[in-house]
C-alpha cells in the first residue's frame, strides 16, 4: 500500500516539533511493515535569515494579521491544492492521510477529484483550540465550523489521539464508528532505562545530587506556574535536590528565567534552553524524578508525548489527574497522580519519592513495563495499518 501524508504545520522544528515527531514516529513503522510512506510538509517554514524582506513581512503581519489571517488562510487552500495535485499525479497513492487544521480543505477536494480514500489525522479540537488560544484573530465561527464539519463528514475515516477528542466530536454529531482512537506512543529503543547518564551529569554537575526534571515548552498549559511554585517549595526544605528544566519557547520562557535569577537559584535550577530531540533521552536519563505538573484545564484533551518518554526511561512521573493521563497511570503503581494545581499534594508526592529510592525504582520499573506492553509506536502503527487497510478496501 502506498500512503501519502499531507501536513500543514508551521515551524515544524520549533513550536510544532511535538506534532512532527508524532508523525515521523507513527509512520516510520508503517514502512517497516512493508508499506511505502511519503511525508509532505506543505506550509512555508520560518526563515532564520534576518533579511529586510522578512522584517517588512513581519511588520505588516503585526499590523494587519488580525483582519487578514482568515482570508489568507482560505486563499492558501488553492496553493495547497495545486501542490497536492502535482504530488498525487506523480505518486499515485492508494490512500491520503491529512492533518486537519482550521480553514484547510484542499486534501478533501483532492480526495474527491481523484477518488482516493482520505484519512483525517485529528490531533486536537481544531476550532475550539484556535478560538481559545488565538483569540486575537478576527474569525467567522460559522465558516470555521462549516469547514471542520465537511472535512469530518466527507473524509473516509478519522483517527485521533485521545478519547476526550473523540467524545467531543461525537457530541458534535460525528458518528463514533468513524473515529478511531490511537494515542501517542514512544520509541522504546530510543527511550529506555539503561541510557548512561554520565555525560549529562558531567555537563551540568549532577553527579552528587538527586535531580528532578521537566521536559517541554515553557507554556502555561504545561503547568509552568505550578513548576515554579514546586521549585520554590521543594528547594526551601531540601538542600540535596537540583532541578533540570529541558526546553525553551513559550510565553513563560522569560518569566522562569527571571524567577531563577531573582531567587539566586542558578546553581540549583538548570535551564538548558533548546535541546534537539536526539539529545532528549540522555537528559531524561539524568533525572531521578520527572514532572508533568499540568494546570487544571476545563478541557484536557492531550496525549502527552513526554509522559510516555518519561515512563519508557523507567522514571517515576509526578503528574496531574487529568484526561488521558488517568488512563495511562495508576496512582502509586506506575506513576503518581495529584490533584491539578494542588501544590501541596504534588510536593508531598515528590518528597515521598525523594526519601525512598526503592519506591522510585519500583514505580519506574512498572512505568517502563506499561509503555512496552501498551504504548510502543510499533503497536500504534499496527492500529493505523489496520485502519488504512479498512479505508483502502472500502
Amino acid at each position: 500500500m502506498k500512503i501519502l501524508y499531507f501536513g500543514y504545520l508551521y515551524d515544524i522544528d520549533g513550536v510544532s516539533l511535538g506534532a512532527k515527531i508524532k508523525v515521523l514516529e507513527l509512520l516510520t513503522p508503517l514502512q517497516n511493515l512493508g508499506h511505502e510512506v511519503k511525508i509532505y510538509w506543505l506550509n512555508r517554514q520560518p526563515d532564520s535569515k534576518n533579511s529586510a524582506k522578512i522584517k517588512t513581512r513581519q511588520f505588516f503581519k503585526e499590523k494587519f494579521s488580525r483582519y487578514l489571517h482568515e482570508p489568507n488562510q482560505i486563499v492558501a487552500n488553492f496553493k495547497y491544492f495545486w501542490k497536492e495535485k502535482k504530488i498525487i499525479q506523480a505518486e499515485k497513492p492508494d490512500i491520503i492521510i491529512a492533518r486537519l487544521d482550521v480553514y484547510k480543505f484542499s486534501s478533501l477536494l483532492i480526495s474527491k477529484l481523484y477518488k482516493i480514500p482520505l484519512l483525517i489525522e485529528l490531533d486536537s479540537p481544531v476550532v475550539y483550540e484556535f478560538r481559545t488560544f488565538q483569540p486575537h484573530y478576527k474569525t467567522n465561527i460559522f465558516l470555521l465550523n462549516f469547514l471542520e464539519k465537511i472535512n469530518l463528514n466527507y473524509s473516509h475515516k478519522i483517527f485521533t489521539v485521545s478519547n476526550q477528542i473523540k467524545n467531543y466530536y461525537v457530541k458534535k454529531g460525528v458518528r463514533p464508528e468513524n473515529i478511531q482512537f490511537i494515542s501517542n506512543g514512544v520509541d522504546i529503543q530510543k527511550f529506555h532505562p539503561h541510557i548512561d547518564r554520565k555525560k549529562i551529569n558531567a555537563k551540568y554537575d549532577l553527579k552528587h545530587t538527586l535531580t528532578i526534571g521537566f521536559v517541554g515548552t515553557l507554556h502555561f498549559w504545561h503547568g509552568i506556574n505550578n513548576l515554579m511554585k514546586l521549585i520554590d517549595t521543594i528547594l526551601s526544605c531540601n538542600n540535596e535536590v537540583r532541578f533540570l528544566i529541558v526546553g525553551s519557547g513559550g510565553p513563560l520562557h522569560n518569566e522562569i528565567k527571571e524567577f531563577v535569577k531573582n531567587g539566586r537559584l542558578e546553581d540549583r535550577v538548570i535551564l538548558t534552553g533548546f535541546i534537539s530531540y536526539d539529545e532528549m533521552p540522555d537528559h531524561i536519563a539524568a533525572m531521578d524524578i520527572v514532572l508533568a505538573p499540568y494546570s487544571k484545564l476545563s478541557f484536557f484533551y492531550y496525549s502527552p508525548l513526554k509522559i510516555f518518554e518519561y515512563m519508557a526511561c523507567g522514571k517515576p512521573v509526578v503528574t496531574a489527574k487529568l484526561g488521558q493521563i488517568v488512563e495511562i497511570i495508576k496512582d502509586e503503581f506506575n506513576g503518581l497522580l495529584c490533584e491539578p494545581g494542588n501544590i501541596e499534594d504534588m510536593k508531598n508526592k515528590i518528597m515521598a519519592l525523594i526519601s525512598d529510592r526503592e519506591f522510585r525504582e519500583r514505580i519506574g520499573m512498572e512505568a517502563r513495563k506499561t509503555v512496552v506492553e501498551q504504548h510502543a509506536w510499533k503497536n500504534k502503527a499496527l492500529q493505523l495499518e489496520k485502519l488504512c487497510l479498512e479505508v483502502a478496501n472500502s
